[in-house]
């Protein structure tokens, strides 16, 4: 089971207080628990993608969306966590392609997503698309 929240859950409150803050105004309830089915980060950089370890430790895994969820200038959503999360295996970073024992639902991602537990949302993107491994982080990595 996996927690995936919202980095802006309640970001409508801070709003009012803070209003430089950016983003839509979230009240409660950014948050969702749901059981993921998918293949271990691990599994795939090591089994079939054919990396090895000693190569890509201490770089960064850039995730990459499809237009579904391109920005307002049509450039595909991108984000980043550090490789030595996704290889990890007690982390569970997987893609995921199921979500509560059914095909994940076209809003959630469908065919798959990323699932990155212990991070914020925004690092669980949807409609993975492509795997970049860098010396860099990903050019909109917030």
């Amino acid at each position: 089971m996996a927690a995936v929240v919202c980095a802006g859950s309640k970001r409508k409150a801070i709003q009012t207080k803070f209003p430089t803050v950016k983003g839509l105004k979230w009240t409660n309830g950014a948050i969702g628990n749901t059981m993921y089915t998918g293949v271990l980060m691990r599994h795939v950089l090591l089994n079939v993608m054919g990396l090895k370890e000693e190569d890509i430790k201490g770089k960064d895994l850039q995730l990459i969306g499809i237009a579904y969820d391109a920005d307002f200038q049509g450039k595909n959503y991108e984000v980043s966590i550090p490789i030595d999360i996704a290889l990890d295996p007690a982390n569970e970073v997987m893609i995921a392609y199921e979500m509560n024992g059914e095909p994940i639902p076209a809003v959630h991602g469908y065919p798959v997503r990323m699932v990155s537990p212990g991070y914020i949302g925004v690092r669980s993107p949807k409609w993975l698309h492509k795997l970049v491994i860098s010396t860099d982080m990903a050019d909109s990595t917030p």
